[in-house]
Parts: C-alpha cells; sequence; structure tokens
C-alpha cells in the first residue's frame, strides 16, 4: 500500500509538471465561436484546476478531416489544444467550443468505427457533437474508462466555464452592486456596536460613582471593604499560630507520655521473677555440697562418724538457707 501510494503520488506530479508547461507555453490569441463568442488562450491559463490525464486524439471535422489535438482533461472539464512550434492554443473546428464541463459530457462509442469515440456536450447553450479517432482500440478504451471516471468526481457544474464579453460585463455589473450592499449591511452593523459600546460605557462611569460614595464615618464601600479583608486575613493568622502552638503541646505531651511508657516496660522487663529467684537459692545446697572438699581418713577410725556428721552439717545448711 505505501509503495502504490508512492507511486500515485509520482505520477500526480508528473501530471501537474506537464499541466504547468502547457500553460507557460500557451499563446497570447483567442479563439472564435461559431455564436461570435471570442475565448483568450489567457482564460485557460487562468483556470484553476488539477489535470487528471493529457493525450493525442484525431479530431474529425464534419467533412471527414483529422486533426491533431492535445486532449487535457482536468477535474472539472475537457480542454482541447493545437501544438505549433512548441506553443500551445486552443483549438476549435466548426465554431465549437474548445472546453467542455465534464458534468455536461457524455462518452459514447461509435458503432462504425472501433477506435472513434463521441463526446457530447449537453450544455445550456445548446448540444454538441465531437467525433475523436484514437490510435487503437485499447487506448479508446482507455479514454472511455479515464473520462467516464472523471465525470463521475466532478463537480457540479456551475454554469458556462468561458462567458462572452457581454456577459462577463453583466456579471461584473452584478458583482459590484452585491458588494455596495454588503458594505452599507457591515456599515448599519459597525454603527450598533458602537452605540452598545457607549452605553456600556455610560453605566460602568455610574456604577463607578455610586460605588464612591461615602458613608457616615467618611470611608467609602471600597475602603470599608480593603479593611474588612485585612481584619478578616489577622483573624485567621491568629486562629492559624494558636493552632501551631495546640499542636505543638499536645506533640510534646504525647511524647513524655510514650517515654513514661518506655521506662516502666524496661523496669518491668529488667526485674527478676519469682521463681527463677527462689530457683537460684534453691540450687546453691547442691551446688556447694558437689564442691564440698574431700576429707582425709586417718588410719584406724571408722568412716561412719564422719560421715554422720557430714549429713548432719549439710541438713543443718539446708534448713538455714530456708
Amino acid at each position: 500500500d505505501a509503495t502504490k501510494a508512492v507511486d500515485n503520488a509520482i505520477k500526480d506530479y508528473e501530471k501537474q509538471s506537464r499541466l504547468k508547461d502547457i500553460k507557460i507555453r500557451m499563446e497570447k490569441g483567442s479563439v472564435v465561436l461559431k455564436s461570435g463568442q471570442k475565448i483568450k488562450n489567457s482564460r485557460f491559463v487562468e483556470y484553476n484546476s488539477k489535470m487528471i490525464h493529457d493525450g493525442i486524439l484525431q479530431w474529425k471535422n464534419a467533412r471527414g478531416k483529422l486533426t491533431e489535438t492535445h486532449v487535457v482533461v482536468l477535474e472539472s472539464m475537457v480542454a482541447f489544444l493545437q501544438e505549433n512550434d512548441k506553443k500551445f492554443s486552443l483549438l476549435s473546428i466548426d465554431g465549437k467550443s474548445p472546453c467542455i464541463a465534464l458534468k455536461t459530457l457524455m462518452v459514447r462509442e461509435v458503432a462504425t468505427d472501433k477506435c472513434a469515440i463521441y463526446f457530447v456536450s449537453t450544455s445550456k447553450k445548446g448540444p454538441e457533437m465531437y467525433e475523436f479517432v484514437s490510435s487503437s482500440q485499447k487506448e479508446k478504451r482507455l479514454w472511455c474508462a479515464i473520462i467516464t471516471d472523471a465525470i463521475a468526481k466532478a463537480p457540479e457544474d456551475t454554469g458556462e466555464l468561458f462567458h462572452s464579453p457581454e456577459e462577463e460585463k453583466k456579471l461584473a455589473e452584478e458583482r459590484l452592486k452585491r458588494r455596495n450592499e454588503i458594505l452599507e449591511i457591515m456599515k448599519g452593523k459597525d454603527k450598533e456596536l458602537s452605540d452598545l459600546v457607549e452605553e456600556k460605557n455610560k453605566l460602568a462611569n455610574e456604577m463607578k460613582e455610586l460605588w464612591q460614595i461615602p458613608e457616615g464615618d467618611g470611608k467609602t464601600k471600597e475602603d470599608k471593604r480593603i479593611s474588612a479583608n485585612e481584619r478578616a486575613r489577622s483573624l485567621l493568622l491568629s486562629a492559624i499560630t494558636q493552632l501551631t502552638a495546640d499542636t505543638g503541646l499536645i506533640r510534646e505531651s504525647h511524647s513524655d507520655s510514650e517515654l513514661a511508657a518506655a521506662t516502666y516496660d524496661d523496669k518491668k522487663t529488667s526485674s527478676p521473677k519469682r521463681a527463677e529467684t527462689f530457683g537460684g537459692f534453691d540450687r546453691r545446697p547442691s551446688q556447694k555440697a558437689s564442691r564440698r572438699p574431700t576429707t582425709t581418713i586417718p588410719e584406724g577410725e571408722s568412716e561412719e562418724k564422719p560421715r554422720r556428721d557430714s549429713g548432719l552439717s549439710l541438713a543443718s545448711k539446708d534448713h538455714i538457707v530456708v
């Protein structure tokens, strides 16, 4: 799709370049129609429309003579040109118009000639028939397809493409009349707008005078409004200051409470439990008993007495501890 779009853009650029070259090489003359109307070549140059297709066809006149014609298909019309010494000019044969609006054009094939085409103009000035001959049947089908598609896409017919000098003069007078009417309407609107602005300024000045009337204390409403704003501002600042101070006291009290609670928890954690205290004292006699030094028994003495004495002493010690 992107490649196709690029190709179409290149082809369109080439077509518009050819149209520009044709307009540059247009002569300054004019053609005369059978109605006596003159059409200047410059009118084709001034006509603003994109070119769709162009090529060579043979224009066949009433006597059967063929004239090489450069046919240019634009977005809104078909123009017939003649090239002579690298110069172009509008071509009129048998007094027929060199331009046909697409919305008034019909294309028909010639039954007696496989390479011929009829261009039928249904203009308001009267129908006209043009017969053109192509070089081959393939080229004829191509021209028929291109012009048929251009007719379907052409804008609505806005009248004749070119007008006679009398018609141009009449149209110019109508445009001038309409322009003067529009100018008069615009002047009336400007006056209405000026009156509205003046009335608005008067009301604004009156409002200003009413606003500046002094009251009993010699101050105007504006001064009182400013004083009230200042008082409100000072009260608001005082309230914010008091709120900040109260917030600081609350935070300080909260910090002291947290510190006291933390100290109490530390003391509670560090004090020994009852079971652990008495358990420690209960274990001391057994430790001392295990540490009791070994007594050497002299020869000839019995071991029973020392054992009884030692048992008594241990019992008495345990009693004292309890």
